[in-house]
């Protein structure tokens, strides 16, 4: 362990290994290599085929802006695993794991809520059945997976490494309030999914799209608040470019189907102006760290 992780230390920070740092393991390294293969096929047929989900889909998906919005979640965190995925050091990658465990386990209990919606039996097409059973071998065992690993590498020895970018105090209490905001919303929509879409949400939702609308606002309420919690622009650099992605998908989902938002009422703006911060916060914290 001690050899590895002053590697992994001197990787990331020109350190000197004076200290253990847990490192990535390669179990853990295997989850993010199947997280990300599992999120680049989910997010495909949402994304590019999003008025085809009856056919290519584990569910029916009404209105397409919807299932846009889920593949834009999707493949944005395709890109906060990837980069964790490259670290060496735990602390510069555990970013890529708390909200998708967090996000495994909300879609599980809207799957099982649910069940009535999924394409099960011959009288879907073959693509549709495969992403069914897919969807539901995925969200049982990849958060007990997801979990086990998580426990067994904070019992591993190790400590992190310094804070090697801290950031502003005040940018960090900004953060923390609008991933918490996120994640509140998020609640919001998985436990009172009509109210709650009725209330702010500007699209139509049905009670499974909105529990899953939820489940990613909180994924990524989650992956804001962390950046914050972290300090450090260079644990964040993951959270950083899965922002940036979902915010940037995001805003194509809106141009697409700009017809499908309520833009007679504020919520569309608010909606598009949040992307827009999304896209605004990432790009502003990888530019910061890579100057740095």
């Amino acid at each position: 362990m001690r050899d590895s992780a002053q590697i992994g230390a001197g990787a990331q920070g020109g350190l000197t290994g004076e200290s253990d740092f847990r490192v990535l393991g390669r179990n853990m390294r295997r989850l993010f290599v199947l997280s990300c293969f599992l999120v680049a096929i989910m997010g495909a047929p949402l994304f590019l085929w999003p008025t085809e989900t009856e056919r290519n889909f584990a569910w029916t998906i009404r209105p397409p802006v919807t299932a846009a919005f889920m593949g834009a979640g999707y493949w944005g965190s395709f890109f906060v695993v990837l980069l964790a995925l490259r670290e060496r050091v735990w602390a510069n990658a555990r970013i890529g794991l708390p909200f998708a465990v967090a996000f495994a386990f909300l879609m599980l209990f809207a799957t099982l809520a649910h069940l009535d919606r999924f394409h099960f039996g011959a009288a879907f097409s073959p693509a549709a059945q495969f992403m069914t059973w897919t969807w539901l071998a995925v969200y049982v065992v990849v958060p007990l997976l997801q979990t086990a690993l998580i426990i067994g590498l904070y019992r591993s020895p190790g400590a992190d490494p310094p804070i090697q970018a801290p950031m502003h105090p005040v940018y960090r209490a900004i953060l923390g309030a609008s991933g918490g905001l996120l994640v509140l919303l998020g609640v919001a929509l998985v436990v009172t999914p009509l109210a709650a879409a009725g209330a702010f949400w500007p699209w139509m939702l049905t009670p499974l799209t909105a529990r899953a609308v939820g489940a990613w606002l909180v994924a990524w309420g989650i992956v804001t608040g962390q950046i914050a919690f972290e300090g450090d622009r260079r644990r964040a650099r993951p959270g950083y470019a899965g922002l940036a992605a979902f915010g940037v998908l995001t805003l194509v989902t809106v141009a697409r189907f700009t017809d499908a938002l309520r833009w007679q009422e504020p919520r569309a703006i608010v909606f598009t102006a949040a992307a827009a911060a999304l896209v605004a916060i990432g790009v502003a914290g990888l530019l910061r760290q890579s100057r740095r």
